[in-house]
């Protein structure tokens, strides 16, 4: 058990939990949980890295210290000129996740791993991945037999793991397919574990080929080409060195070819043809976080609020490259442009200092340290998130990954070559072994406690809800269907998300509340006034009940709102209309 509290190990398995677990009885099954068990795991991980020798493993690390609190100055600097809720502020979105506690809980778990100046968090890492991988595979296969334990809504049965998207899924097993070919090629690895963990290398890459997403192919195709060209290189055998030279420009070919076929040119753009589109619409996300970032360059339009301001952002060519105005989005998909676009240059730049001083802690270990493999695999795994990150979202089960390898490659940077490994390795032990003092065990379980009761409402409204929808489409009765609908009526009107108000709106109007549904709706404009949704949903539940009239102030909302969408201006006329 305190072998388990380690600091490194104990940040390694909050990541792995944040992948893994899910909470499908509420309304956000996915995102919700994970954010819910980073925040108790990241707790206790403080607890374990206070309570190991503080000298120890401070000592080497002012750098990483400095940049850390050059990031944190500038979160709370995003967080403190946020306009939204505290809620928002502090939580993000429904259904993404993406506020100060994500981040603040990312920065501690590169922190602790990154301070550990050794090479066991690198080494328990890559163990760690690949048992995850054999879970997330296993369940993937038997998700894409239609035997999935959990009823998800995967008619299609995409990959989607724990992960919810099948992006995101395809993604995170390409983490733990790397891994698992690092270990492979590990010089320790007997002659009949690494057949063994080849041949699991290819059952996980047959996983990710039969998911529809190309994104996980992609990862696992450049994150080998890199770990292959990096063994080549650092080879003793002469001829492998020579053939890396030749390894190193095929890529550089290929990679120039797949770039080309991004904008319809080359000799892949057939290769890439169906997920052009897909991308062509994130490029007019981009656009919208560039032009958003511009306009409110010093500390953004908020933490994890893009979609509150995307309509106002957004291009005439977004909209026609949609085929409709009514779709938004509520984050860039760009990691880069969504720090910008919500939290301003501040943000921005220490994120990119981040990612700069990665890099450079990572050249440092591959100059320093014996272990060329280890350090190039991590060094590619950790590349290929940040290329995914350049088209994707801060999924919490995926991007935890990028902070907890990055924090690898700067502690592994940091550690004693000149000592044998087997000091180094009792030196950090000794090091992080916890004290052995009945308060100080008990401290885990404090900091878990609070940690879980904060957000512990969150859950609980989000639970409710989805139950008592449930109820109410089940309803026996008119009188059963009245009671269960007052019932999601006052559970809804405490939510603090816009979009689980308007869920609830839905089926009070099918329902026939229709009172309720047009209270709700009138609640949630006065809680959410920068709410596109929340406007438009008030106005269609005037629509819906006859009363055109009162529809138009709100459609007048919405428009300031969403000022090129042609489709609400035609609603409003048809209002005024019918008067």
């Amino acid at each position: 058990m305190l072998k388990v509290l380690e600091p490194h190990r104990f940040a390694i398995l909050t990541a792995s939990l944040a992948t893994v677990v899910v909470l499908p009885p509420i309304m956000d099954p996915i995102n919700l949980p994970k954010l819910w068990i980073l925040v108790i795991c990241t707790c206790v991980s403080i607890f374990t890295f206070l309570n190991s020798n503080l000298q120890v493993v401070l000592k080497k690390n002012r750098s990483t210290l400095l940049i850390c609190a050059f990031f944190t100055t500038s979160l709370l600097i995003a967080a403190f000129f946020s306009n939204g809720s505290l809620h928002r502020i502090m939580i993000g979105v429904w259904g993404r996740n993406n506020g100060l506690l994500t981040y603040a809980c990312f920065l501690i778990l590169f922190l602790i791993v990154s301070l550990q100046n050794s090479d066991l968090p690198s080494k328990f890492l890559i163990k760690s991945l690949v048992v995850l991988g054999f879970i997330l595979s296993t369940y993937g296969f038997f998700q894409s037999l239609g035997l999935d334990p959990i009823p998800w809504d995967n008619p299609n049965k995409e990959l989607l793991l724990t992960l919810g998207n099948s992006n995101f899924g395809s993604s995170i097993l390409a983490v733990t397919t790397l891994a698992t070919l690092m270990s492979a090629f590990d010089s320790g690895t007997t002659k009949k574990r690494r057949n063994l963990l080849l041949g699991f290398f290819l059952f996980q890459f047959g996983i990710i080929l039969a998911a529809r997403p190309i994104q996980g192919i992609i990862m696992v195709v450049i994150g080998s080409s890199i770990i292959i060209g990096f063994n080549w290189s650092y080879s003793q055998r002469r001829n492998l060195q020579i053939a890396s030279r030749y390894w190193w420009s095929v890529q550089a070919i290929l990679g120039a070819c797949a770039v080309f076929a991004l904008f319809g040119m080359g000799p892949m753009q057939a290769l890439l043809a169906a997920n052009i589109s897909s991308l062509k619409d994130r490029y007019y996300h981009w656009i919208a976080a560039i032009n958003m970032f511009q306009e409110n360059f010093l500390f953004g339009v908020g933490l994890d609020s893009f979609g509150d301001k995307y309509r106002l952002y957004r291009e005439i060519e977004a909209i026609q490259s949609r085929g409709t105005a009514m779709f938004g989005t509520n984050n860039a998909h760009n990691t880069f442009l969504q720090l910008g676009a919500t939290g301003g240059i501040f943000l921005l730049v220490t994120y990119l200092s981040l990612i700069l001083f990665t890099i450079w802690r990572a050249v440092i270990a591959l100059k320093r340290l014996p272990d060329k493999k280890l350090v190039s695999g991590l060094f590619a795994i950790w590349l290929v998130l940040q290329l995914q990150s350049l088209i994707s979202i801060d999924q919490v089960g995926v991007a935890v990954w990028s902070w907890i390898i990055g924090g690898c490659l700067v502690g592994i940077s940091n550690s004693n070559v000149e000592k044998s490994n087997n000091q180094n390795h009792r030196k950090m032990a000794n090091s992080n072994k916890l004290k052995r003092k009945p308060i100080l065990l008990a401290m885990p379980l404090l900091f878990s406690f609070v940690a879980g009761f904060a957000l512990l409402p969150t859950v609980i409204n989000d639970l409710n809800i989805r139950q008592k929808i449930i109820q109410l489409v089940n309803s026996r009765d008119s009188a059963q269907a009245l009671q269960n609908a007052n019932s999601l009526y006052g559970e809804a009107l405490s939510s603090p998300e816009p979009a689980l108000g308007i869920v609830a709106i839905e089926y009070l109007l099918q329902s026939g509340a229709n009172d309720l549904a047009l209270s709700l709706a009138q609640n949630n404009v006065k809680k959410f006034p920068n709410s596109f949704e929340a406007w438009h949903a008030l106005a269609a539940c005037y629509e819906t009940l006859g009363q055109k009239q009162n529809a138009i102030a709100p459609r007048e909302v919405s428009i300031r709102l969403d000022p090129l969408n042609e489709e609400i201006k035609k609603l409003l006329v048809d209002d005024k209309q019918s008067n």
